[in-house]
């Protein structure tokens, strides 16, 4: 179907839709800021996939890698075509082959229907195969730290949703609800997860969010009121709100409310309301934390707080640049799936022998690595070294236009 999106992102994003379905107010107050070192990393592991898998090379994406993102790109695309092959043994009629950053739009008569923008709901998806009316599998490589489960995954419903609206006419509304759909998460470790549902659940999901989406644009952020506010853990985190929501203090204050009293002497029904708030509460004040540290930053006085510099673990400069070093001298034995870090590698200059190679090796160690300097808070007698650099507040948090 023609891509008739004129954005890089939608509106409402899929990636984000459980903050913005869960919490009306979320999306008038979300925090839109540049992408970050982790999913500039992803990007490029990304792109690595797409052009193994569709040009069966990587065009020098690959040199932009790191030793263990090459192996979990590689691990990635080995499982899409054992996926792709396994299908095929099953003797469907009308497999596809894997399509890859395919982006995924609402049909023009759903838009007509619902009267909402083609930029207002769309997503691209990393990996799907289908042999339809029978079976849809969406698969997602996600990079990041934080475990991520495929169990109604609201970015993966709305992906396998649309995915399935646009295969219409070719196939009755009915066939594609009753497709099996099975939805998938590579992680960063090399594992994958799968849940299995149904077209009809994916379908009814992307309907619902468009209603949401639909009762989102009636409103303005001077026209909400108290309901619209629902605060969580997972729609509060980038929301730029936290720290003046009412319904936000309100649920902190219910898990906290009891602070007075022994964990041994409260009801197991209350027991379940307080542990069902402490994300809720740790998101707050992960965000008191913050506000701290970027007024400390900017030169404001919080009491009798300091910065401090933080303690780190040593890390390499340029991962790649290490890695090329250190294989040339160790081989193998600097890997395991990946680079070894910098302490493992004090170890392989111990054993290396002769006492020059050593103090030379000792040398190219201490070129490639280095032990990044970070702020955070301390009380007035921490001992830690006071944290001193110029424009460090422009740098943490960026330059006011």
């Amino acid at each position: 179907m023609e891509d008739i999106t004129t954005q890089a992102h939608a509106n409402f994003p899929p990636s984000s839709a459980y903050a913005w379905s869960e919490c009306i107010a979320w999306w008038f107050h979300r925090v839109n800021s540049p992408p970050g070192e982790a999913a500039i990393r992803g990007t490029l592991q990304h792109d690595a996939a797409e052009a193994l898998i569709l040009h069966g090379k990587t065009d020098g994406v690959f040199t932009q890698l790191t030793t263990d993102e090459q192996y979990l790109v590689r691990q990635y695309v080995d499982m899409i075509k054992l996926t792709h092959q396994r299908m095929e043994k099953r003797g469907f009629d009308h497999l596809s082959n894997p399509t890859i950053e395919e982006r995924l739009i609402l049909p023009p008569i759903y838009l007509e229907i619902y009267g909402v923008d083609p930029n207002d709901l769309f997503g691209t998806v990393d990996t799907k195969i289908h042999a339809l009316p029978y079976e849809l599998r969406i698969i997602d490589l996600k990079t990041g730290r934080v475990p991520v489960s495929p169990y109604e995954n609201p970015q993966l419903k709305i992906y396998a949703g649309l995915a399935l609206l646009n295969q219409q006419p070719q196939y009755t509304f009915e066939e594609l609800k009753n497709t099996a759909v099975q939805l998938s998460i590579f992680d960063r470790e090399g594992q994958i997860n799968h849940w299995v549902t149904t077209g009809a659940h994916v379908i009814d999901y992307v309907m619902t969010m468009i209603n949401r989406i639909q009762t989102i644009k009636s409103l303005s952020l001077a026209r909400l009121t108290p309901e619209h506010y629902n605060p969580g853990e997972k729609q509060c985190k980038y929301c730029s709100h936290l720290g003046k929501c009412a319904a936000a203090m309100a649920a902190n204050q219910t898990a906290v409310g009891n602070r007075d009293t022994p964990p041994t002497e409260i009801s197991p029904e209350k027991l379940y309301d307080i542990y069902n708030q402490i994300a809720q509460v740790k998101t707050f004040c992960a965000a008191v934390e913050e506000e701290v540290l970027r007024l400390s930053l900017a030169g404001t006085k919080v009491g009798d707080l300091k910065l401090v510099t933080k303690r780190t673990h040593r890390a390499y400069k340029d991962p790649v640049t290490a890695a090329e070093k250190y294989e040339k001298i160790f081989g193998e034995a600097a890997f395991t799936k990946k680079l070894k870090t910098p302490a493992q590698i004090d170890k392989l200059i111990k054993l290396a022998g002769a006492e020059g190679s050593v103090e030379c090796l000792k040398n190219l160690h201490d070129e490639t690595w280095h032990k990044p300097l970070v702020p955070t808070i301390g009380t007035v007698d921490d001992k830690r070294p006071d944290f001193v650099r110029e424009d460090n507040a422009i740098e943490y948090f960026g330059k006011d236009d």
